[in-house]
C-alpha cells in the first residue's frame, strides 16, 4: 500500500498502487508515474509518495485476526501497526435458519421390524404433499400407487418397498415431526423458547 504525504501530513491513502489515482494528488504537476508499484519513495516538489510500512505481529489465522490501526505519518514515512484480536464467534442461527436446515436435512427413520425400511426421508413441502396424497388414496380405499400390496417409496439411499401399514407408520412419524417443527418455529418467532424436535425417528 502507498500513501501521499506532504510536510508530515497525510494527503491520500493508504491505497494500492494506482498511477492515475495518485496522479490526481499532485494537482497541476505533470509527471509520469511508473505503472508498477515503486520500491522507493517518489518525491515531487514538497509531496512524497511512499510505501506504507505494515507492522504485523504473529497470529493464529484459525482463531485470530489482524486489525489495522490508524495510519501514522512521521516525517517522510508512513506506517500502520496491526493488533491481534480473536475472531468473533459467528452469530447463532435464526429460528428460520434452524427450521430450513431441518427441512432440508429430512428425518432419519429406523424401522424396528423391517430393517430394510430404515433410511433418511425427505420432509420438504413436495415430499409431505406426496406422502399425504398416498395416505389420502389409502383412506379412500384406492390402495397404494400401482395397485399392489407394496409400492416403492424413495429414501436417501434408494427405493424401499412399503406396505399400507408400514407407509402409514412412516407418514405418522413424519406428520408429527413436521408439526412439532412448525410449532417450534412459531414459538421462536413469537418470542418463546422453542423445543426443536429430534429428527431421529422410529417406526415398527
Amino acid at each position: 500500500m502507498y500513501a501521499v504525504i506532504s510536510a508530515g501530513n497525510l494527503i491520500y491513502g493508504p491505497d494500492d498502487w494506482n498511477p492515475s489515482v495518485f496522479q490526481k494528488c499532485l494537482g497541476n504537476v505533470s509527471v509520469s508515474l511508473p505503472a508498477s508499484p515503486p520500491d522507493n519513495p517518489i518525491e515531487i516538489n514538497d509531496i512524497l509518495i511512499v510505501q506504507v510500512s505494515e507492522v504485523k505481529p504473529d497470529y493464529d489465522a484459525a482463531t485470530q485476526m489482524l486489525v489495522a490501526g490508524p495510519l501514522v505519518v512521521s516525517g517522510d514515512t508512513a506506517s500502520i501497526t496491526y493488533t491481534v484480536e480473536p475472531i468473533p464467534a459467528p452469530p447463532p442461527p435464526t429460528s428460520g435458519q434452524i427450521f430450513a436446515a431441518a427441512v432440508n436435512a429430512g428425518v432419519q427413520v429406523t424401522s424396528t421390524a423391517t430393517g430394510s425400511l430404515s433410511d433418511t426421508y425427505a420432509i420438504t413441502p413436495d415430499a409431505v404433499m406426496n406422502i399425504n396424497s398416498v395416505i389420502a388414496s389409502i383412506a379412500a380405499g384406492k390402495g397404494l400407487p400401482g395397485g399392489g400390496e407394496t409400492f416403492e417409496y424413495f429414501g436417501k439411499s434408494g427405493p424401499h418397498n412399503f406396505s399400507v401399514t408400514d407407509f402409514g407408520n412412516l407418514a405418522t412419524v413424519i406428520r408429527d415431526y413436521v408439526y412439532n417443527l412448525q410449532v417450534a418455529l412459531l414459538t421462536a418467532e413469537g418470542g418463546g423458547a422453542p423445543s426443536w424436535p429430534s429428527a431421529v425417528l422410529t417406526i415398527p
